[in-house]
């Protein structure tokens, strides 16, 4: 079983279809199941609206199945479907020991962006309120928050047509590179089609980066004339600092444990769009250049991640 973060339509994989039809071109899948003993064979399901297709694909090779489920450089831990209200999420059967990690990071130079977004930096006004400090030309403007190393941008674009679903994450992910800088990966988790805004998120080693600020958050806005809305964090990671300790690691609650520790605390499990684990980013009290990451489950509630015990400690929980 493959999962996506984000709903993910059929046209972004149309190469491993021999005719996909029009009208699934847009629809859309965040699970994929390929059967080990015929991977020709292939699931896909939405699980947002229940929702499953059967396919027969090509280009999915008994090696490609080997990397992903026998990879020795890989880490794999035992995994049980767990139903959470009327949601089912593939959850850990034992705890889990996951590392803390510590990084030097580098603060991105705000020029960087000017000259990125402002085609004659000589019309652009700079004007200064308090830790903000904003760019402005004609049609754009460019705020950097200089204490949560934030930086926005908005253009005045107008346009009456439409893009498809597929357009809209091709295009996100174009603008996405343009101004990424992330050591590591970066993911497209979630596409909210009323505010037509496309998440990304950071990752390191290969698990989802959040912070107070949304420093592992970038967020694009993109219709048929272009770039229109971006928030993207300055602070990127650099040099991993080895811990101090060879036993640096957090013990992180079974899925029944957590689901138990939710049922206990009075937390309504139907509420629970989606659990992950997950980085919280902590800046070093004694260098701004350094930041802790501390593993912690998160859980998606009301369309916001929130940290384990922020969900316990809200209804009463310890």
């Amino acid at each position: 079983m493959l999962v996506f973060e984000g709903l993910t339509p059929f046209a972004l994989f149309d190469e491993i279809f021999d005719n996909l039809p029009a009208d699934y071109e847009q629809r859309t899948f965040n699970r994929i199941l390929i059967p080990i003993d015929n991977p020709s064979r292939v699931t896909f399901y939405n699980m947002e609206s229940n929702l499953a297709y059967e396919a027969e694909v090509s280009g999915i090779s008994p090696e490609m199945i080997d990397l992903l489920a026998y990879n020795e450089e890989q880490d794999y831990y035992s995994a049980e479907l767990l139903a959470f209200g009327d949601r089912l999420h593939y959850m850990p059967v034992e705890e889990m020991e996951v590392a803390y990690m510590d990084y030097l990071i580098e603060r991105l130079p705000n020029s960087l962006f000017i000259d990125r977004f402002f085609e004659d930096t000589s019309e652009v006004d700079v004007r200064r309120d308090g830790d903000v400090t904003r760019y402005i030309d004609l049609t754009s403007e460019m705020r950097i928050n200089e204490k949560t190393n934030i930086l926005t941008f908005n253009r005045q674009l107008s346009s009456r047509d439409t893009l498809t679903l597929s357009s809209i994450a091709e295009n996100s992910y174009r603008e996405l590179l343009r101004v990424e800088n992330w050591t590591q990966e970066t993911h497209f988790h979630h596409y909210n089609r009323e505010r037509n805004l496309a998440t990304f998120r950071r990752y390191i080693d290969g698990w989802p980066v959040f912070g107070p600020n949304g420093e592992g958050a970038l967020e694009i806005s993109v219709t048929p004339n272009g770039l229109t809305y971006l928030r993207v964090p300055l602070a990127v990671v650099q040099t991993p600092i080895a811990p101090v300790e060879d036993s640096y690691t957090k013990t992180l609650e079974s899925g029944r444990d957590l689901r138990m520790q939710l049922a206990e605390s009075g937390v309504d499990l139907d509420t629970v769009q989606n659990l992950r684990i997950g980085l919280t980013w902590r800046t070093s009290e004694e260098s701004s250049r350094v930041v802790h990451f501390e593993p912690d489950w998160y859980l998606m509630i009301d369309g916001q991640w929130q940290r384990l015990h922020a969900v316990l400690n809200t209804k009463g929980g310890m």
